[in-house]
């Protein structure tokens, strides 16, 4: 028997920036740097453990030396490359491994006094020399305060370079001097693919669905693929085969899988909860599974594309996934299988937007939540038009609890009204209404750095003949043109049309600049004359009854408040029955107590757009104020409930227009350096931007402590 096993992440380390699977624009972006003229850049190369960082530091240190790079890469062959293969720190590669080092501070001063006494073109000859930090957020706070001047104005030809696994880890004032760039796992088909083709190199013989097994237990890492691929190798030749992989790897969650789908499909609870009780794998890893199952059912079963979603469930039989289907069908009295796909995309709808739970216990109710979902609906109806899974709500971004608890809440309004739930023409309040409120409230002082303050109140019914609905319309329309005659800027406006047993009511929240006087100063004095004049030989009944205007206070904090006040009273007439979930109680609760809405109001249905927003705030306003990367945050999104009116936006406005200013300077650079105009330089813009892009908008560099950073509500 052969004892001699391979080691296949050192066999197949990349040496040329080709050789890198996935990494499209940090090849680019280091390549092309050596390609004109071996330019050095100081670096963050972030990304999970066995991503690739590390490599792609070495290499491109390597190239920076190299006497003939060839499209990029190093050659390999030339005295530099031979130099560094084996003695790095004499062909200028100078690495650090973080953790591992004692006494940090004054290794990283006694490096820097050793760069600072070499002349920059030493005999030895090389050009750069590289200090490379790997693990860098395990460097301590005055550690990074001893290199930023360093990084900031370097010695000639010296570069620095960090790569961390934590992004966040790294001070503020440290990533702002470097290149960013993010190296990412592999998507599963390219994963799969990496797999294949070091199998065909060894020789291994495999069954695919043992490859995408694994490549799903490795997550897309290369290195991690490759040292997989070496614990399932059978040094004698033998097949690779789904149950080598799950032997090795102790896997079982196939087989759970398609035991659990089975009870989904038979409306079975016992069974489904005996099921996923019984699972080996944490609540949390239960609910991704799941998750994942559900999407590559529908796409490959439902609606016969060949998507593949997780590579592991490629190790799912036909036969199997075929029963789950027809188990379902049959429940539903369906004739064909596609009659299901409606029904499927409400119930991955549940899932759609579940934000990660904080423990076991959350996700196990999550699961629970999800029975009773699919057990109460899918048990009484034969279609997904008769399923309270396919309600209006259904559509709405939210957690997997609140959606499910939040099904009934256009049902219960048409009741409250006495108005037809399938009526097309007529809308309640929904939370998805309410989202966008209270993002669009939150996106004014994001970007603009100011609050809504007046309010204007708006009842058609105390004005002679005429469409209430179209009076209400005509009122914003006049208002958005007398703001522009009185040279407002910005001017925005929010508007929300109600119906209560008077009639139509108009609320229209807007923010008139203050002049340095005061509450009495010019802007707000046209706007309170412009309010008692219009339309007033129409109006039949008190002039305040009829239209009345509001103006909020000057101060930081009590205009902070009279904006949220005034914007979450336009949310009161949400049905009471909507929820949203509570991450600091981890379970669901009504939304309205969640917003702190303390006098919630019974509204009926309204024909027509409730919500309308002057161009400021429009849809097409926010996606120009979200380019490179810039993109608004959301207290809704996050279910930061506690933080909603604390004014942490006007400390975000500073930090979005400081940032915006330098990424557009970075690009100027960019185009300018590269050649305004050219291919070339379109390209590293595009490189740029990408990566500003995938960036959460949390990660953006700031100044203030945010709430997912403890900061005080």
């Amino acid at each position: 028997m052969t004892t001699d096993m391979p080691n296949f992440a050192n066999r197949y380390r990349p040496r040329r920036f080709e050789d890198f699977w996935g990494q499209t624009h940090p090849v680019r972006f280091l390549s092309g740097l050596i390609q004109r003229g071996q330019i050095g850049r100081s670096l963050l190369l972030h990304g999970s453990v066995g991503s690739g960082k590390t490599s792609l530091a070495r290499l491109y240190a390597k190239a920076l030396n190299c006497d003939a790079p060839q499209d990029g890469s190093p050659c390999g062959i030339c005295r530099w490359c031979t130099i560094a293969a084996t003695k790095p720190k004499e062909a200028g590669f100078y690495e650090v491994d973080v953790p591992a080092a004692e006494n940090k501070a004054d290794m990283v001063r006694a490096i820097l006094r050793e760069l600072n006494r070499t002349p920059p073109n030493p005999p030895l000859g090389y050009r750069i020399r590289t200090l490379f930090f790997d693990e860098a957020h395990s460097l301590s706070k005055p550690v990074a305060e001893i290199l930023l001047k360093s990084v900031e104005e370097p010695q000639p030809r010296v570069i620095f370079c960090f790569a961390t696994t934590e992004f966040d880890a790294i001070p503020t004032a440290l990533r702002s001097r470097l290149f960013h760039l993010e190296v990412r796992p592999l998507p599963p088909d390219l994963a799969i693919r990496f797999l294949r083709t070091f199998a065909d190199r060894e020789g291994i013989a495999y069954e695919p669905e043992a490859l995408a097994l694994l490549a799903s237990l490795k997550h897309g890492y290369p290195r991690d693929l490759l040292i997989g691929l070496e614990q399932v190798y059978d040094p004698d030749g033998g097949m690779l085969t789904v149950a080598r992989v799950r032997e090795v790897f102790d896997v079982d969650h196939t087989d759970v899988l398609v035991d659990y789908f089975l009870a989904l499909a038979d409306g079975d609870f016992a069974r489904q909860t005996k099921t996923i009780f019984a699972w080996r794998e944490p609540p949390i890893e239960r609910v991704r599974w799941v998750r994942a199952f559900l999407t590559a059912l529908y796409y490959t079963e439902l609606i016969g594309l060949d998507v593949t979603v997780e590579p592991s469930l490629s190790a799912i039989a036909s036969r199997d996934r075929t029963r789950i289907i027809e188990r379902f069908r049959d429940r539903l009295g369906l004739s064909d299988r596609r009659d299901l796909a409606p029904i499927w995309r409400e119930l991955m709808r549940f899932w759609a937007n579940a934000k990660a739970v904080a423990d076991d216990s959350a996700g196990l109710l999550q699961v629970t939540l999800f029975h009773d979902l699919v057990n109460s609906c899918l048990t009484a109806a034969g279609s997904a038009e008769h399923c309270d899974l396919a309600g209006t709500n259904a559509a709405i971004p939210r957690s997997p609890d609140s959606q499910a608890l939040a099904s009934t809440s256009v049902a219960t309004a048409a009741i409250r009204s006495g108005a037809s739930e399938d009526d097309a023409d007529a809308a309640f309040l929904r939370l998805q209404d309410v989202r966008t409120i209270i993002d669009t409230a939150s996106f004014l002082m994001q970007e603009h750095g100011v609050t809504f303050n007046a309010v204007f109140r708006l009842r058609p019914a105390l004005f002679a003949g005429g469409d209430e609905a179209a009076l209400i319309a005509a009122f914003d329309a006049e208002l958005d043109a007398q703001a522009a005659s009185w040279s407002i800027e910005p001017f925005a406006r929010l508007s929300l049309v109600e119906r209560d047993e008077l009639g139509l009511r108009g609320t229209v929240l807007a923010h008139l600049p203050h002049s340095k006087t005061g509450r009495a100063g010019n802007r707000v004095a046209q706007a309170e004359s412009w309010h008692r004049s219009w339309r007033q030989p129409d109006r039949i009944g008190l002039d305040a009854d009829a239209l009345s205007l509001r103006v909020g206070p000057i101060d930081r904090i009590a205009a902070v408040r009279f904006h949220w006040q005034e914007v979450l009273d336009l949310c009161a007439g949400l049905d009471r029955a909507a929820t949203g979930w509570d991450p600091e109680a981890t379970r669901p609760r009504q939304m309205l107590e969640l917003l702190s809405v303390r006098r919630p109001r019974q509204s009926a249905p309204v024909e027509g757009p409730l919500i309308r927003v002057s161009e400021p705030l429009s849809a097409a306003a926010i996606a120009r104020a979200s380019r490179n990367g810039m993109m608004p945050l959301s207290v809704f999104a996050n279910e930061a409930w506690s933080h909603l009116k604390s004014g942490w936006e006007l400390d975000e406005h500073v930090d979005r227009l400081r940032l915006r200013e330098s990424r557009e300077l970075d690009l100027a650079i960019l185009r300018q350096t590269f050649g305004d105009g050219s291919a070339a330089a379109q390209s590293e813009v595009d490189a740029r931007v990408s990566l500003w892009a995938a960036e959460p908008p949390e990660r953006r560099p700031r100044t203030w402590r945010s709430w997912w950073q403890g900061g005080e509500a």
